[in-house]
């Protein structure tokens, strides 16, 4: 996680500058105590850049700095963007963390756009442990 501290634009960290592989500005993270518990954790990221996996992998190392802290992590994102589809990517994660993360990003979601994560749900096959614990922590908020 030293890559993270070297990137903070403030002492505590929270914002952080986001690079390419040759060091080229592409866009911020934001990382803050949400609260005693949480974590909060968005990005913004320049639109020649999505699609490249980058949202992905800063995702999972704040998912990692969380859970080595101890605390839980809100992950906040827009549903007009591809952000909430790829956080919904993560729901068979191999980590019960990840997937619990995920519950939690999509019950936050869902209190300011509670039909987009119902039907969200409605599509889901849960044929899977991981998709059904996903499913449990999201639809007793929705329902």
């Amino acid at each position: 996680m030293n890559f993270l501290n070297s990137l903070a634009l403030i002492d505590p960290p929270l914002i952080y500058v986001v690079e390419d592989f040759s060091q080229k500005f592409i866009g911020y993270v934001i990382f803050h105590e949400y609260d005693n518990d949480s974590f909060e954790l968005g990005w913004i990221l320049n639109k020649r850049y999505w699609w490249k996996g980058y949202a992905n992998e800063l995702t999972k190392a704040f998912i990692k700095r969380s859970s080595n802290i101890g605390k839980n992590l809100i992950i906040e994102c827009a549903p007009n963007q591809e952000n909430t589809k790829r956080i919904v990517a993560l729901k068979e994660d191999t980590s019960e963390y990840v997937r619990k993360s995920v519950g939690n990003a999509l019950r936050d979601i869902s209190k300011k756009f509670p039909e987009l994560i119902k039907v969200e749900l409605c599509n889901w096959k849960l044929e899977s442990k991981e998709i059904n614990q996903v499913y449990k922590l999201v639809s007793k908020l929705v329902s």
